[in-house]
């Protein structure tokens, strides 16, 4: 039993200060009183939910459906751009593939094509070599 977020045992403690203070002639109908402002509290809870319900959930509805347009909408854009991309990445690797006969797809939109890196030899006393992080390395 759970009653204003009080368990059994709280109430019992409430119940017999209740019966110390108030008495047992009155506390019958403090009782009455207070179940009574509880269930008018509880229907005044209920009554405000509902309106704001009716008021706002119309609205509600309407910019949920408007964002999930968009973002639907955003999402169909962006799959588009990929799939641009990926046509134009093919394009350029069946270029390379062709051992160069033909020039790769000319696009002003895009940066021009670097050549592939040259194999080179690493310095013992260089310091740009990877660092070794491990324990006692």
């Amino acid at each position: 039993m759970n009653f204003f977020g009080l368990g059994l045992p709280e109430m019992l403690v409430i119940g017999v200060l209740a019966l110390i203070f108030i008495g047992p002639q009155r506390l019958p109908g403090v009782i009455r009183d207070v179940m009574s402002f509880y269930r008018q509290i509880r229907a005044l809870g209920t009554e405000w939910r509902e309106q704001v319900e009716r008021e706002i959930g119309a609205d509600l509805r309407d910019l949920t459906r408007d964002v999930n347009e968009g973002l639907e909408a955003f999402g169909r854009t962006i799959e588009q751009q990929i799939q641009e991309v990926d046509n134009e990445i093919r394009d350029a690797q069946a270029a390379v593939m062709d051992d160069g006969a033909s020039p790769p797809p000319s696009n002003p939109d895009l940066p021009p094509l670097l050549p592939p890196p040259t194999e080179t030899s690493v310095d013992e006393d260089d310091d740009t070599r990877p660092m070794d992080y491990r324990p006692g390395g």
